[in-house]
């Protein structure tokens, strides 16, 4: 939402009570002005900063009208995952692996007006890795060690930097928005053994997971 054309030049319109528009020019204005300040320039130079309105099917149609414009939204999502096996010892009682998993996303956002940076960037490098080992203990008891990490990582970066001007019913000059971050390590351990005698077969374990949450 921008300034329309007359808005600019300090003149308001409105809707009277008849149903017709009335116009208020700067000296109008000062002349209903409480302190006599009429149309103020500082404000006049901002509305000028915005791009020439190009959508009368937004804004209350009087003071404010729509621009639209085109914004480009690149977006890069890669993945990275690899897994390596080891057998320890020639009689493969001994097991090993390792397993991991990097994400590398890059979305970004839209722009509040042509030639500004992206409102926002939204970033995600969650990652995680596996290991396990698997033992042979004897004929009949199998241990099975693993380990996981996951750590979920999310960032929506912000632009505002500094103090802005804003006016009811118009959009900001520069985007406003304000970064965030949210980090969630998880930790898990866990030991299964499996017993296996005749037609009968035990399984038993635990699992431990440390669980945190950073924003």
């Amino acid at each position: 939402l921008v300034p329309s054309a007359s808005f600019r030049q300090g003149i308001v319109q409105y809707l009277n009570k008849s149903g017709g528009v009335s116009t208020l020019d700067p000296a109008q204005i000062k002349q209903i002005d409480p302190a006599g300040i009429g149309v103020n320039p500082a404000v006049l130079a901002v509305l000028n900063q915005y791009p020439v309105a190009n959508d009368d099917t937004q804004g209350d149609g009087f003071n404010t009208s729509g621009y639209r414009f085109k914004s480009s939204q690149p977006v890069r999502l890669n993945t990275y995952i690899a897994k390596i096996d080891y057998t320890l010892d020639s009689s493969a009682k001994n097991t090993v692996f390792w397993r991991g998993n990097l994400q590398n996303d890059r979305l970004g956002g839209l722009s509040q007006f042509p030639g500004q940076a992206a409102s926002s960037v939204t970033l995600d490098n969650s990652k995680g890795y596996a290991a396990g080992w698997t033992s042979l203990l004897g004929p009949r008891l199998v241990s099975t060690f693993r380990y996981g990490y996951t750590r979920a990582g999310h960032e929506n970066t912000g632009i505002q930097s500094s103090p802005y001007v804003s006016f009811r019913g118009l959009s900001t000059l520069n985007a406003t928005t304000t970064g965030l971050t949210r980090i969630i390590p998880v930790h898990q351990f866990s030991e299964d053994l499996s017993y296996s005698k005749g037609r009968h077969d035990l399984r038993f374990g635990g699992i431990v997971r440390l669980i945190g949450n950073t924003s």
